[in-house]
């Protein structure tokens, strides 16, 4: 019996080195010069207004103006001060959330005017955001809902009147720059598929590894781990040495083309690399760079971090 686990033991690791071998060895070829066409320029430029229209729009994240841990029971909130909850500028009551172990229900209070979609709210059974299906609700110009970060639950506050909205003029980006798009590959990762990534408020998450983009840069190989970007991307979250200082500390974000049928190129296009949601408001939940996923380069191109933050 010892001898075979010893040899069954044997067997994983030169399946390991073999896999291993397999993936060290597949060519990367730099990466072609590129000119910026009058096309590409209009493209990000495009791209850049999309952004802007999207994260100062009345539902996007300079509207989040809080995040509260709701507590086991009854969660009453408004701005008046006998709540649980104080959400300054919002009416004095407005309603209540109790949370029953993994239970979520809605109660508004007195005459207050709340609905979910176009239908007036007065109570019920509510969730969260944890299955991409959370109940969304109004009063007034705020807006509600729940997130589910880790075992904990919290109200998410958007104001459409919010101050930030109006106040932001443009999102600092570095020059288009030419060498800050690579050709790549997508690489399959037969020893590892999935990440443990940590987000800003020190809750972890299990996410499944799409694949290893590898590519060069200063003629040198780098790889990325990317994890589900939806049915035509691949999502990155990476850092790199212009991170904390021009860029965002908590790192930048990049969606990246899945390779057409049959092929395994890709390109990254790092003038297209921007700010989580945390670079825009405190209360937001970003997940954070993976160790492996620490560029030893100087990334110049993309979102820089806004002066606020």
């Amino acid at each position: 019996m010892k001898f075979f686990q010893f040899s069954a033991f044997v067997i994983l690791l030169s399946l390991i080195a073999c896999s291993k071998k397999t993936v060290s060895t597949i060519q990367i070829q730099d990466s072609q010069k590129r000119e910026l066409s009058e096309a590409y320029i209009q493209e990000i430029e495009d791209w850049r207004d999309q952004r802007f229209e999207s994260i100062t729009s009345p539902y996007g994240w300079l509207s989040v103006v809080g995040l509260y841990w709701l507590a086991e029971g009854e969660n009453r909130f408004g701005s008046s001060t006998n709540n649980q909850i104080i959400i300054p500028e919002a009416s004095s009551y407005i309603g209540s959330i109790t949370l029953d172990g993994n239970d979520l229900k809605f109660n508004s209070f007195g005459e207050a005017y709340v609905t979910s979609g176009d239908e007036v709210f007065k109570n019920g059974p509510i969730q969260s955001d944890e299955n991409g299906k959370a109940t969304y609700f109004d009063n007034q110009s705020f807006n509600f809902h729940v997130i589910k970060r880790g075992d904990k639950y919290g109200l998410r506050v958007k104001n459409t009147l919010a101050r930030a909205r109006y106040e932001l003029k443009d999102i600092p980006e570095f020059e288009l720059n030419a060498d800050m798009i690579f050709d790549g590959i997508v690489v399959p990762t037969p020893i590892q598929d999935s990440i443990m990534i940590n987000d800003v408020i020190g809750t972890e998450k299990m996410y499944k590894i799409e694949a290893l983009l590898k590519f060069k840069a200063d003629k040198r190989e780098r790889s990325l781990l990317a994890i589900d970007g939806g049915k035509d991307h691949y999502f990155v979250i990476f850092k790199d040495f212009t991170t904390g200082n021009k860029t965002y500390g908590g790192g930048r974000f990049l969606y990246v083309k899945r390779p057409a049928e049959g092929s395994n190129e890709i390109i990254l296009d790092f003038n297209k690399a921007h700010n989580p949601p945390c670079a825009f408001t405190d209360y937001a939940t970003c997940p954070l760079p993976p160790l492996q996923n620490s560029l030893l380069f100087l990334v110049n191109a993309g979102e820089k971090t806004l002066k606020s933050h």
